[in-house]
């Protein structure tokens, strides 16, 4: 159970350092011109990445919980 709970910090603090990266960059890997519109689907993408990786950390805790019961 602490593998999965430390694995769940760790993720989540991946997955602020990339949207605070989302967000204050300026220029994205073509050369475009980040506006709003396009860090906020940038983030919107980066987010549903991590709901499903949180979705199977949650299904994995579930799982070996109740297989210790």
């Amino acid at each position: 159970m602490k593998a999965i709970k430390t694995s769940s910090i760790v993720s989540l603090i991946l997955f602020i350092a990339g949207a605070l990266f989302i967000w204050f960059r300026k220029v994205d890997g073509s050369g475009a011109i980040n506006d709003s519109a396009n860090k906020l689907l940038s983030l919107g993408i980066w987010s549903i990445l991590f709901l499903v990786i949180f979705a199977i950390i949650l299904i994995v805790y579930l799982v070996q919980r109740s297989h210790l019961k």
